[in-house]
């Protein structure tokens, strides 16, 4: 079965407080939600690290 590449995973993660709300304060900045802005994080950090590839 192929996958979509648009398919979405449900996880939960912890922060600490103080990363939340900077996090939240970054997402309105950005005018983007606080999971497309954790998203935005993920990719950026894995395509740096060479985890990710970009297209």
């Amino acid at each position: 079965m192929k996958k979509d590449k648009n398919e979405k995973q449900r996880t939960t993660i912890y922060l600490p407080p103080q990363i939340a709300e900077l996090t939240k304060q970054a997402a309105d900045d950005n005018d983007r939600s606080f999971t497309k802005q954790i998203e935005s994080i993920l990719k950026e950090w894995l395509t740096k690290n060479k985890y990710l590839v970009k297209d």
